[in-house]
């Protein structure tokens, strides 16, 4: 098995309609970024009621190759965000890694890979969150305000799990961290 690089992780629950197009755009960084990396792929499955577990089975089984390792856990009940989180940060051996939801898309144009460069292990690095609402793209000045707040914050596990039940900043795909910064 090969030394991992860089890990890609995804939490899904009944995502059946978007985690197509979420991996798609994994794949399109993997492909256009992310050549001589060793990246990985785990996927957390917290027993969708829908056909979710099915679909990322049969996608990784046709782009697999892609990856050094892909991992699929798949819950027999639902286990709820934290624990899937925890799930992740177990198999995560200390490499930079982006973890977002299934129903989450990564922008082409941002190369994920390229924006772990200048993190270090004490900070996070949070782009703007922006959602489509209306067509439109659009962003809440709240939202803004609370990344330049956890931006500069030192942040204690008990803490970032706190924020992860929370539905807080963990989990927006705007949000850059290392493992380092939750032990």
């Amino acid at each position: 098995m090969c030394e991992v690089d860089f890990t890609f992780a995804v939490m899904t629950y009944n995502q059946a309609e978007t985690v197509i197009q979420t991996l798609e755009s994994i794949r399109f960084q993997v492909e256009h970024y992310g050549k001589n990396i060793n990246t990985r792929l785990i996927i957390t499955e917290d027993c969708s009621h829908d056909d979710t577990l099915n679909i990322c089975k049969e996608w990784i089984e046709e782009r697999g190759d892609l990856f050094v390792e892909c991992s699929l856990i798949g819950n027999d009940q639902n286990r709820g965000t934290v624990f899937n989180y925890l799930q992740i940060l177990d198999l995560i051996n200390g490499e930079p890694f982006k973890l977002i939801a299934g129903d989450d898309l990564f922008c082409f144009s941002t190369n994920i890979y390229g924006e772990y460069c200048d993190i270090n292990n004490r900070r996070l690095k949070i782009g703007i969150p922006l959602y489509i609402e209306n067509n439109k793209i659009t962003y809440s000045p709240s939202r803004v305000i609370d990344n330049l707040y956890y931006a500069h914050k030192k942040i204690k596990k008990r803490y970032a799990l706190d924020m992860v039940m929370r539905g807080r900043f963990f989990n927006t795909p705007s949000v850059l961290y290392n493992k380092a910064i939750v032990e």
